[in-house]
């Protein structure tokens, strides 16, 4: 945790040093506002990065959590069988998890309080801010009336030295003031263009990296333009960059609340239709609350938390726990419906000759209480899932093979990404099969066919 501790010292110490100059007023006059929207960039980076610390340690608690209660009945039913051995083996791992558990709590609390004081330290600078934009005004006045004092100053020169003195006096504060306002007219263009108005924003409205490297890196190497999977209108700006007013604005039903349902439904709300979505879930987000739980991917999750706040800035409406039927869009009466329900797991044909128990990536991520023993992962795809949840039943202790129909497991992965996954799996001991595909399964084995033979 020394990083994050060190990190965010160094953040607090330069917020500190703003704070302290905006006590004096010619000071915080004198400060740009580029140096001061550095400094709350940089304190929302450090908050950012310690909130997603913060929310990977907890979700590694829970994995630890599932292990325990899993190894405890594993040991129950060993004792049942009369199994005095393995059940001493996993009474001994369950101890181990519940190590490892009670060393992240001290972590734990040290990452919320670190998140706590950032969280002031940036109100404080937003508020200086705000100061800063109610100032504007005041200097304008302040120029006025050094204008008017100018004027009479030089009707009134050689009078006597006491006057030119003042006259002197006043030019000079003149153009101080003169150069404050240009500061204030620069920082105006900015508040009418909105650009300041994300300075006092939430933290939900900064689009945090999620650390995916599909579209950005991963599109470079593939030789596609560079985007965002968060912001799509990135490197599309000419075409998608503005929200064009419907000439008629239409009903429009949304069946669905994962990511593409949300980012439709606030689109086509900014564009002026009558949006309305249905969620079957109590809680959008659809496939990316399954994915964040997976090793590596809990910054995943931030994908729906802006979306949910994009969404939350429109009209659209939301409704949760419901499920799109016939009879519902017969009920509404929609001028248009959209269909973003997402996939569902695939299975393959298998020649099934016994009760070998079969579960999809779902299954695990979703904590599916699976019989002890050596685990199987078949892996088709090449990306995140099988990957993924390979590495989640190695960390819950159990024996794993990975067996991938391509020369390497993640071969659709980008390749920082890909590279920094194949290392956890060795340092899990996850058994590698490269070239094979699913052919069937009995009581006790699992058959895979070599790609490359008949």
């Amino acid at each position: 945790m020394g990083v994050f501790q060190r990190a965010h010292d160094t953040i607090e110490a330069k917020a500190n040093r703003a704070l302290d100059a905006a006590e004096k007023p010619d000071e915080m006059l004198d400060l740009s506002y580029e140096k001061m929207l550095d400094q709350i960039t940089q304190v929302k980076r450090a908050l950012v990065d310690i909130a997603a610390s913060r929310k990977q340690l907890e979700l590694q608690e829970q994995q630890l959590e599932h292990s325990v209660a899993h190894l405890q009945d594993q040991a129950r039913a060993a004792l049942a069988q009369g199994k005095e051995d393995l059940a001493k083996e996993a009474l001994s791992r369950k101890a181990a998890a519940q190590s490892q558990i009670d060393a992240m709590e001290p972590q734990h609390q040290q990452l919320t309080e670190q998140e706590q004081r950032l969280e002031q330290t940036l109100t404080a600078l937003q508020q200086r801010v705000n100061d800063f934009r109610t100032r504007k005004e005041t200097l304008k006045a302040q120029y006025t009336a050094a204008r008017a004092v100018s004027t009479v100053d030089e009707s009134a020169a050689g009078i006597s030295k006491t006057f030119a003195d003042s006259g002197a006096a006043l030019q000079r504060a003149q153009d101080k003031i003169a150069t404050t306002q240009a500061r204030a007219g620069a920082v105006d263009e900015l508040l009418q263009s909105g650009v300041l108005e994300d300075v006092g924003g939430q933290t939900d409205d900064i689009r945090a990296c999620i650390a995916c490297n599909q579209a950005c890196i991963g599109h470079f190497h593939a030789g596609y333009p560079i985007s965002c999977i968060q912001r799509p209108e990135t490197g599309r700006e000419i075409r998608y960059g503005r929200r064009e007013r419907a000439g008629r604005p239409r009903r429009v039903l949304i069946a669905g609340g994962g990511p593409a349902g949300m980012k439709a439904a606030a689109v086509a709300a900014e564009r002026g239709h009558d949006v309305v979505l249905h969620e079957a879930a109590g809680r959008l987000g659809g496939q990316v609350l399954l994915a964040e739980r997976l090793p590596g991917r809990s910054e995943f999750g931030g994908a729906v938390t802006n979306l949910e706040r994009e969404l939350g800035r429109t009209t659209a409406r939301v409704v949760l726990r419901s499920q799109v039927t016939a009879q519902l869009v017969r009920q509404e009466a929609p001028d248009l419906v959209v269909v973003a329900t997402g996939a569902r797991p695939y299975r393959p044909e298998l020649e099934i000759g016994g009760g070998l128990v079969i579960a999809d990536a779902w299954d695990v991520v979703g904590g599916r209480d699976l019989p002890p023993g050596h685990v199987v992962v078949v892996d088709w795809r090449g990306d995140w899932i099988g990957l993924g949840a390979a590495r989640m039943l190695a960390e819950q202790g159990r024996r794993v093979t990975l067996a991938v129909n391509g020369y390497a497991p993640g071969e659709q992965l980008q390749q920082y990404v890909r590279d920094a996954n194949l290392a956890a799996l060795s340092q899990a001991k996850v058994t590698v099969v490269p070239l094979v595909r699913p052919y069937g399964v009995d009581d006790e084995f699992v058959y895979l066919q070599h790609v490359l033979n008949d």
